[in-house]
């Protein structure tokens, strides 16, 4: 694991020598590693650190104070990975930064500036108003689309394993499984239904507000059509997050 690491490492360093952009050399790593390439946030930090100056391929000893939440370069560059990746893990901040994922964890709820925080109060209020004159009529309209890591194989929970027993039964058995290894990127959108598409997106693609928006014109209506006929005839309210992807132009020019 850790010889694969310095040839990541290396690969990486090779590419940007050659002049390869950071999107282009994490997209050839996915094309030859598949699932064991690391991070999209892992390769472009050490992109970062490679174009800095650093020469070797291992991590630097960590000497000099600890970071700590108070740091506001710490701050600015929890801020920096979260728009760069909007689905990035606090333990790949934590990774890509070398603090804890407690430091990161504490961090990220007051990244909110006050206009955020008001804005966000602001939605919240308006949601309710629009719910308290329009009913349930106004929720069965909104449809919630993101994108997810769908695993071949998912081991059942520990929950949903549970079955009805007498009390001198003996105890059952369950061995521990793991997730699958392989896994693809899907597109999923739903109501209060259920599941309305899941569109597989191709290795290596960019989400892109091109390609989002023709997932929504090309994939999402048709379904909608053949599934919620009833929403033909009304505004679909479509709720996503704030990734560039789903909030551009082109996507609201189409639902809008």
């Amino acid at each position: 694991m850790e010889n694969q690491k310095f040839e990541h490492r290396s690969v990486i360093k090779f590419l940007i020598l050659e002049g390869q952009s950071p999107s282009n050399i994490y997209e050839r790593m996915v094309a030859v590693y598949g699932d064991y390439v690391p991070s999209r946030t892992t390769v472009f930090e050490w992109i970062r650190r490679f174009k800095d100056g650093q020469l070797n391929v291992e991590d630097g000893p960590k000497c000099g104070r600890p970071i700590t939440t108070t740091d506001d370069q710490t701050i600015k560059a929890v801020e920096c990975l979260i728009i760069e990746d909007r689905r990035i893990t606090i333990q790949q901040i934590a990774d890509a930064l070398g603090i804890s994922t407690g430091t990161v964890h504490d961090r990220v709820p007051h990244l909110l500036t006050p206009d955020q925080r008001h804005e966000r109060v602001r939605a919240y209020q308006e949601l309710l108003a629009r719910y308290s004159i329009e009913g349930n009529d106004f929720l069965f309209r909104i449809i919630t689309g993101d994108e997810s890591w769908m695993y071949y194989y998912q081991p059942e929970s520990k929950q949903s394993s549970k079955q009805w027993k007498r009390a001198d039964s003996p105890p059952t058995t369950k061995f521990k499984q793991e997730k699958s290894t392989n896994k693809v990127l899907c597109s999923f959108f739903w109501d209060h239904k259920g599941i309305i598409l899941k569109e597989p997106i191709p290795p290596g693609t960019t989400i892109t507000k091109t390609y989002y928006a023709n997932t929504l014109v090309n994939e999402l209506h048709p379904e909608i059509k053949k599934q919620r006929r009833a929403l033909i005839s009304v505004r679909v309210i479509l709720h996503h997050d704030n990734a560039p992807a789903h909030t551009s132009h082109l996507v609201f020019f189409y639902y809008s």
